[in-house]
């Protein structure tokens, strides 16, 4: 009697729930990256960061800074570019360290704001997008 009973309460449900309307309102996805990240900029340039040490503000700090090197090569500037890799192996322990510096001697001054940034939510990999001035 109880089977019956729950399957007759499991119909009338099912029942009920096809008749409701659906909501016809398009599906939005959310934290899509934007088109900017992966195209080539008129004016302008895309830095990038991964995860910093030094917290978020260092984050965007530095892909700024990308981005500004971009633009500088674009205008002829003398940009130096220089990095370090070394790995150590001994007795089983492993370490690695590598340094990279960037070095700007412009002749020209370089002026660019923000247009638009972007966190990706999955990596929190930081992208910013600067247009010149």
């Amino acid at each position: 009697m109880k089977l019956a009973y729950s399957l007759l309460l499991l119909l009338s449900f099912m029942t009920l729930t096809g008749c409701v309307s659906s909501s016809t309102a398009p599906v939005v996805i959310q934290n899509q990256a934007p088109s900017w990240i992966h195209g080539s900029v008129k004016n302008g340039a895309v830095g990038m960061c991964d995860i910093h040490i030094k917290g978020e503000v260092a984050q965007e700090q530095v892909a700024f800074d990308r981005a500004l090197v971009i633009l500088a090569k674009e205008e002829n500037s003398k940009v130096s570019s220089s990095s370090t890799s070394m790995q150590k192996e001994s007795g089983g322990h492993y370490s690695s360290t590598d340094i990279t510096h960037d070095n700007v001697n412009a002749d020209a001054t370089v002026k660019a704001h923000i247009k638009d940034s972007w966190r990706d939510p999955r990596t929190n990999r930081y992208y910013v997008l600067i247009i010149k001035d």
